[in-house]
């Protein structure tokens, strides 16, 4: 015997005591549910978008993150591009962006100790001073005789309160380049040490 509520006319399933096919019974039952899905979906993602840390840079902003991904589209792929770009970065106090271009550079040449003091002078000046002293020591094994790097090396040194390493490395700057335009007032510094 046939099941009496499908209906061999309209093919749906019918409840007899409603009146409404079973099939739009369904279909609005899922499409609510798809609806409120997108709902949440949308909520959760407003949400998490609204939350969102930059990996790299805690606190940047998203526009900074745009601006950031925007240069970085745009370096030159070339050593001397991407170091004079660090430098100019560098000069304007963009030390992320100009970190950035210098890590590509190395990557391609990695035997510049002056681009890697620089490295290490924009690390310090985004407070990474583990990261700084990395630099600046692969520096001077590149020369031993690197005076900005002896000077930046005392300058860390100097932010960790460590006065004999600090007398160290200033002295060492001192006899490389003792006619330097802040030669006087290194020695008058480290005179208060």
């Amino acid at each position: 015997m046939p099941d009496d509520r499908f209906c061999r006319g309209c093919g749906n399933w019918h409840d007899k005591k409603a009146g409404a096919p079973y099939q739009s019974l369904i279909l609005m039952t899922v499409a609510a549910a798809a609806i409120l899905g997108f709902v949440v979906y949308s909520v959760v993602t407003a949400q998490a978008k609204s939350k969102f840390i930059h990996p790299e840079v805690e606190g940047m902003d998203r526009s900074a993150i745009m601006n950031m991904q925007n240069f970085m589209a745009s370096l030159p792929s070339d050593y001397t591009g991407l170091v004079a770009q660090g430098n100019m970065s560098m000069d304007h106090g963009r030390y992320a962006e100009a970190v950035v271009c210098y890590d590509r550079a190395l990557a391609l040449d990695d035997t510049s100790a002056d681009v890697r003091t620089d490295l290490g002078a924009c690390y310090h000046a985004l407070g990474q001073i583990d990261s700084a002293m990395v630099q600046f020591d692969r520096a001077l094994s590149l020369d031993p005789n690197h005076a900005v790097a002896h000077f930046n090396m005392g300058v860390v040194y100097h932010t960790l309160g460590d006065m004999s390493k600090t007398r160290q490395y200033w002295n060492r700057y001192l006899e490389l380049m003792p006619e330097s335009p802040i030669a006087d007032t290194l020695k008058s510094i480290l005179n208060s040490l």
